[in-house]
């Protein structure tokens, strides 16, 4: 039971946000089932160009999927660098549990927060 996290060192991309024409780098962090289910039909992460990289990402599953698409016929190495590690989904998986019962709310990103589990206890952490 894992996920992924990847962090950007380094992004030099053409083109400027949110239109990014020339460049930029599409990342799916939502894919259940990579094997299987098409990338059109997963909730997009986000487009990325210029020279702000992306924040650090934690993908909900198993899996994350990157697309890098430029017009230049010169793509070196130096557009972007980065790194991704396999981390245990444990962390994100205690947060609470997920409740696909709240009205109008079905998505995977539903949850119900128990506050009183760490009652008396100062806790900080990551909602994503």
């Amino acid at each position: 039971n894992e996920r992924v996290q990847i962090h950007f060192e380094e992004f030099n991309l053409q083109g400027t946000p949110p239109e990014c024409f020339h460049e930029h780098l599409d990342i799916f962090t939502e894919i259940e089932k990579p094997d299987t289910q098409p990338l059109i039909e997963t909730p997009f992460g986000g487009r990325f160009c210029g020279q702000n990289a992306p924040r650090e990402r934690i993908s909900l599953y198993q899996s994350l999927s990157m697309v890098f698409l430029s017009d230049r016929e010169n793509v070196t190495d130096t557009r972007f660098m980065g790194y991704y590690e396999f981390i245990p989904d444990d962390k994100y998986t205690k947060i609470g549990v997920p409740d696909g019962m709240v009205e109008g709310k079905s998505s995977l990103c539903t949850f119900q927060i128990h506050g009183n589990k760490f009652k008396g206890k100062n806790k900080t952490g990551e909602l994503f």
